[in-house]
């Protein structure tokens, strides 16, 4: 898939319920999630993709994972909403992903996995609420 849109979807009771795998440039938003194993889900050197205005609840494990190389995507003013993993947003590799103006509601989750401590890993503002 490249230079696709995702958009007003609703997608429930799947493993994961967005899945970006060998991608580019593609974008994902308006999208409803709900219980499912991962929310969104992009992996295998997907990049320049953009992740936003999705609404994510109650998902068994990451809410927003990336990873297998993904980079270079943008995912903000996404709502999460009652993750019940133990991470809401997982950047495994750490790739140049930036991150902006996420909502993380009803969670005890972890906010980001792994922390934002490497330059390859922006995170520009998050709000979360218990």
């Amino acid at each position: 898939m490249t230079n696709s849109i995702a958009r007003n979807n609703y997608v429930h009771n799947e493993e994961q319920c967005v899945f970006v795998s060998q991608s580019h440039n593609n974008k994902v938003y308006n999208n409803t999630v709900n219980d499912c194993g991962y929310g969104i889900y992009l992996k295998s050197e997907s990049s320049n993709n953009s992740i936003f205005n999705n609404t994510i609840q109650n998902v068994n494990g990451s809410a927003i994972l990336l990873n297998d190389g993904a980079s270079d995507n943008s995912v903000y003013s996404n709502s999460i909403v009652n993750p019940s993993y133990e991470e809401a947003i997982n950047n495994e590799d750490q790739k140049n992903n930036t991150f902006e103006d996420n909502n993380i509601r009803n969670s005890s989750a972890v906010s980001f996995v792994p922390p934002p401590s490497s330059s390859s890993f922006h995170v520009y503002s998050m709000a979360r609420e218990n």
